[in-house]
């Protein structure tokens, strides 16, 4: 049977928990005042002053003894603003107890290019919320979309999204970063103030590992078609039979490309020269990111709408019902790989596309 005081704590848990979800006003970028803090925070919790040494609210529960600390609210951005893809910073609401665990961890916002509509906002507020019930001293492995949430005593693995990788990585770092800042604040206050009011501007941190090292890191992925399959999709059309090479060699890749999104620092800064990476960076900054494209097939990517290449593919990109223009940038040269380049063709040729705003699919098709 539980005591008052741990029956108490539990339903404490519990109100605060269903105040988050259920609260109607997500913030804006910035910080959470303390009318909206309190207004998170219903009976018997009280929230108290800001905290002089760190941006930290802490939570008391009214106990028979008075005021007892309960926990400790503190938003991401305050403490470690990690941008994502986007180039800016996304903040998460986290509320961690005394012991580290994170009662709550709730998306406040973001400015992810790809995930700007309310369905991909959905998804990275799902993400995070995967951090309740986690605490800061679990080893956190973020898997694929499709992979099942298991939190044991020590290690965590959370499922990801889908085109996210880098917003979820940014997620977790400011998440995990903020909370070891606020624990450590518990016993070096001044250490804490001194890591708090610092500022290293736009995250560009990489570590040089060469091209084979990006593709281990899924920081560069190939996209390829070989002969066999293009013909069998020109089956029934007036292209069969067209190509003698792709008959006479089947196994052979017609189509041949890598691709990465350069606007990552560790990509970006590792295939680009410093003169490309800066347009890219800028782009960034201005939530416009960059794909790019080592075109080294015989069907070479096309512009969209023309047919001027008797054989070509051309490019799309899309998220789940959500589909996003590229527009072409007119750069020549750029690129400064290092190390070898297995499997990458020696007639490649960079390509860069800038990644317009989502539209919807259905609309496209008229449906």
């Amino acid at each position: 049977m539980l005591s008052m005081a741990s029956r108490l704590q539990h339903q404490c848990r519990a109100a605060l928990t269903l105040a988050l979800i259920c609260s109607a006003a997500l913030a804006h970028a910035g910080t959470l005042s303390k009318a909206q803090i309190e207004s998170l925070f219903p009976l018997p919790l009280l929230v108290g002053e800001q905290l002089t040494h760190l941006p930290v609210w802490p939570i008391f529960v009214r106990t028979g003894q008075g005021p007892e600390l309960q926990n400790l609210a503190f938003e991401t951005v305050d403490l470690e603003p990690v941008a994502g893809y986007g180039g800016k910073p996304i903040n998460v609401l986290v509320v961690m107890d005394r012991d580290g665990a994170y009662v709550t961890s709730r998306l406040l916002s973001h400015m992810e290019p790809l995930f700007r509509s309310d369905d991909g906002t959905a998804l990275l507020a799902r993400f995070a919320q995967q951090y309740q019930g986690v605490t800061l001293h679990h080893q956190i492995h973020v898997l694929g979309a499709k992979a099942q949430r298991i939190v044991t005593p020590t290690v965590a693995t959370l499922h990801g999204v889908v085109a996210g990788t880098v917003t979820t990585n940014a997620i977790d770092r400011s998440i995990m970063e903020s909370a070891a800042q606020v624990a450590q604040a518990q016993n070096d206050p001044q250490g804490a103030q001194r890591k708090a009011t610092s500022s290293d501007g736009p995250d560009d941190r990489y570590q040089r590992t060469g091209f084979n090292g990006l593709a281990a890191a899924r920081l560069v992925q190939p996209w390829t078609i070989d002969h066999r399959t293009l013909e069998r999709n020109f089956q029934g059309t007036p292209g069969a039979n067209r190509d003698a090479e792709a008959i006479i060699r089947p196994q052979v890749n017609g189509v041949d490309v890598w691709l990465s999104f350069v606007g990552i620092p560790q990509a970006g800064r590792n295939l680009l020269d410093a003169s490309r990476w800066r347009e890219v960076r800028t782009l960034r900054e201005q939530a416009q990111p960059v794909l790019m494209v080592m075109d080294g097939g015989r069907y070479p990517m096309q512009d969209p709408g023309t047919n001027k290449l008797p054989r070509g593919i051309t490019l799309a990109l899309k998220q789940g019902e959500q589909a996003f223009d590229l527009k072409e940038m007119p750069w020549q040269k750029g690129l400064r790989m290092s190390g070898q380049h297995s499997g990458v063709s020696a007639t490649s040729q960079a390509r860069y596309f800038v990644v317009q705003p989502a539209k919807s699919i259905r609309s496209l098709i008229g449906s």
